[in-house]
């Protein structure tokens, strides 16, 4: 994982806005004799991630700070994975600089980040524990059929 985490200050991204996207990491070719029987397979590539959250100007300051002096713009960190019911930590990237702008009355921002999500479930299958339950519902409870 890498050395910083996402600023506890910070809101959670909205879910309005918010998109994921990426190439399944399997090479296709066209042989003269047809396909494949088995693609060739790759590690997966990055998802991209495109997320919008409100904040006030200390936590846009907040932001702008951790982006260009904590991760010198480039560096990943660990924010967890808000779609997922447990909240796994996973590793980012900025793809660029955080954009935002004035969101309706007074000093709020809507803040627009485009990430790279680096790492995937922590290496554990996504739907067990490692007991052969199911999903857990983040509290340490099993969610079972």
């Amino acid at each position: 994982m890498a050395a910083h985490d996402w600023p506890t200050g910070l809101p959670h991204p909205l879910v309005e806005g918010y998109q994921r996207d990426g190439d399944d990491g399997i090479i296709r070719s066209d042989f003269p004799a047809g396909m494949k029987i088995r693609p060739r397979y790759t590690r997966p590539p990055p998802e991209r991630v495109r997320a919008s959250f409100h904040c006030d100007r200390a936590q846009l300051q907040t932001l702008l700070d951790f982006w260009a002096i904590t991760l010198k713009r480039v560096l990943p960190f660990n924010m967890p994975d808000h779609t997922k019911p447990d909240s796994d930590t996973v590793e980012y990237r900025f793809l660029s600089r955080p954009t935002y702008q004035p969101a309706g009355s007074g000093f709020n921002w809507r803040v627009t980040v485009e990430l790279e999500q680096l790492t995937t479930f922590q290496g554990t299958f996504p739907l067990g524990d490692g007991g052969g339950s199911l999903l857990g519902d983040g509290d340490g409870n099993t969610i079972t059929s």
